[in-house]
């Protein structure tokens, strides 16, 4: 049975918070933390976890007494030897109960020191505020040791991963065991200066090391290219990653010397971001065929890293930039129409190309744009943004919206059919008071909602309420109706006599709206051209489907029988 530490947890979070017990406020927590991963690690027999129990038995005989009591001290004394002795488990061991493989092993131990490393950029004690990015970066480059680590051992791995590679993955997590429980598990006073020194050689460590790891994963699709690795997806979600934090440094950086260049590097940001997303999703997805693309973003991160990280002259910069931005895009399209073509179903690339050749020289039909051509033509000249791709969770998507606005320099976001004000409410938290002269564009078909939305949005934004306008867009006339439908229903042909009077009445009872067209012209389309049908159609279509957004549903539910 696995003993339980309730008495100590209980003691060291709501009792002596300010004494002598901790050598920084929280620093129990973090033994806490260590003592759940012995519990795991060790066997109920091993002397470490007997000492454990008799620990958690002293913290229970100091409910109720004063610091200066017996029960007190020798707890106090008991906990110092306790500190002393988890130093065994700031290093890699074997253990029975441990995984058999020694790279599941090492990432075991990294994941324990992750989890200090979070708990301690949690706690936010102040000797750490110096010292803090440089944690950070320890947390990022362990997360990419573990994530190299976690999978099992195929064929592959037991031939290719080298043991010169683990061997130094162990020993840089080592180090940093070392480095964790020197400044953070000790009774001794704390030296910054000391830990900045340390961290800075740990990191260029983990540096080398990554780069060794790297160059090894290089070498495996070159030897082998018939076999596919998760290696590679994630030597170049790190890169990316990597890029990410670089060109986000020099964003936030204050640099007058950038000024010029800076639009252009948010844009990079920008895209590298958006094919970061759609990487994370091939690995989802396991699209084996999709391989090629991770070398080519991964090849985009290495030039944009060396581009931004080479203290290049600003004039090199202008020139260079704009080169990256053309590459990355052309990479996004490509990699878009393949993902699009996969969730498809696969289609054959000849069938494909075919297709494409057909759609590019199709004459556009502009021929549906009725009585709202001037409108149409306005709007589609500001809507830059090409297709999204939805998430599932909302939190993530208005995240993602959020960081997306932020890092695009001026943008025109299109909210399309919004039926109640607390839907825009959600919605308008997550977009940024750029102050760029950003404009934001939504329909709705409810013109008390359209003022209450605009009420709202200048009550949270009192900088823009002179930017906020409504345009109640006009309804089709009946003869515009009229002219819709037969296109929709015929193309390019005229609508026979017998169906004209039947057709003009289904017109003129779409009372003016386009959605109510489109449909029921879907539904007279694939009917035979009978005028006792479109008669009947006609008896059974509402004149009032204006009055209540459930009115529409005499016509939607057409266009299913």
């Amino acid at each position: 049975m696995a003993p339980s530490t309730n008495n100590l947890r209980e003691l060291l979070e709501n009792q002596f918070k300010n004494g002598r017990l901790e050598m920084f406020d929280g620093q129990g927590q973090l033994v806490l933390i260590v003592a759940q991963f012995m519990i795991k690690l060790c066997d109920e027999d091993d002397v470490v976890i007997a000492f454990l129990k008799s620990l958690d038995d002293l913290a229970r005989n100091c409910s109720g007494s004063s610091q200066r009591s017996e029960e007190y001290r020798n707890f106090s004394e008991s906990f110092s030897s306790f500190m002393m002795a988890l130093g065994l488990f700031f290093r890699v061991q074997n253990s029975t109960r441990t995984p058999i493989y020694r790279n599941e092993l090492v990432a075991v131990f990294i994941d324990l020191f992750l989890e200090i490393l979070e708990e301690i950029l949690r706690l936010q004690p102040n000797f750490i505020l110096r010292v803090e990015d440089s944690i950070k970066t320890l947390k990022m480059e362990l997360k990419f040791l573990i994530t190299f680590l976690g999978d099992t051992p195929s064929l592959l791995t037991e031939l290719y991963t080298t043991n010169s590679v683990l061997i130094d993955i162990e020993n840089v997590a080592n180090s940093v065991g070392e480095f964790l429980y020197t400044f953070f598990f000790n009774r001794d006073p704390i030296s910054v200066t000391d830990m900045d020194q340390n961290l800075s050689h740990l990191l260029e460590t983990l540096r080398l090391v990554t780069e060794k790891i790297i160059a090894h994963c290089n070498t495996i699709p070159q030897k082998f290219p018939s076999h596919r690795t998760q290696n590679t997806d994630v030597v170049s979600l790190f890169l990316v990653d990597s890029s990410l934090d670089d060109l986000e440094n020099v964003i936030n950086h204050e640099d007058h010397r950038i000024v010029s260049v800076k639009a252009q590097i948010q844009k990079i940001h920008g895209q590298l971001r958006f094919l970061r997303s759609l990487l994370a999703t091939m690995g989802e997805k396991q699209i084996s065929e999709l391989e090629e693309f991770f070398v080519r973003v991964r090849d985009i991160a290495y030039e944009v890293k060396y581009v931004v990280s080479s203290f290049s002259p600003v004039q090199y910069l202008t020139i260079r930039l704009p080169q990256v931005i053309v590459k990355t895009e052309i990479v996004r399209k490509q990699l878009e129409e393949e993902m699009n073509k996969y969730d498809a179903g696969m289609l054959k690339v000849e069938e494909y190309a075919r297709q494409q050749m057909l759609l590019q020289t199709q004459t556009p039909d502009t021929g549906d744009i009725v009585g709202l051509g001037d409108e149409v033509y306005k709007i589609k000249g500001q809507l830059l943004l090409g297709k999204a791709r939805m998430v599932e969770d909302e939190g993530t998507l208005g995240e993602a919206l959020h960081k997306f606005l932020l890092t695009s320099g001026r943008f025109i976001l299109f909210i399309d059919d919004i039926w109640n004000v607390e839907a825009w409410n959600k919605i308008q938290t997550y977009i940024p008071d750029c102050r760029k002269g950003n404009r934001i564009l939504f329909t709705t078909r409810d013109e008390d909602f359209a003022s209450k939305a605009s009420y709202s949005f200048k009550a949270s934004y009192s900088s823009k309420a002179s930017l906020m306008e409504n345009n109640a867009l006009k309804c089709l006339t009946d003869e515009e109706c009229w002219y819709l439908l037969q296109r929709k229903v015929f193309q390019q042909n005229s609508c026979p006599k017998n169906l004209i009077f039947a057709g003009k009445e289904i017109a003129i009872k779409c009372d003016g709206l386009p959605l109510a067209v489109v449909v029921i012209a879907a539904v007279l389309a694939n009917m035979e051209k009978e005028s006792k049908l479109w008669e009947d159609v006609a008896k059974i279509i509402s004149s009032q489907i204006t009055e209540e957004s459930n009115k529409y549903m005499n016509i939607l539910e057409l266009s299913y029988k």
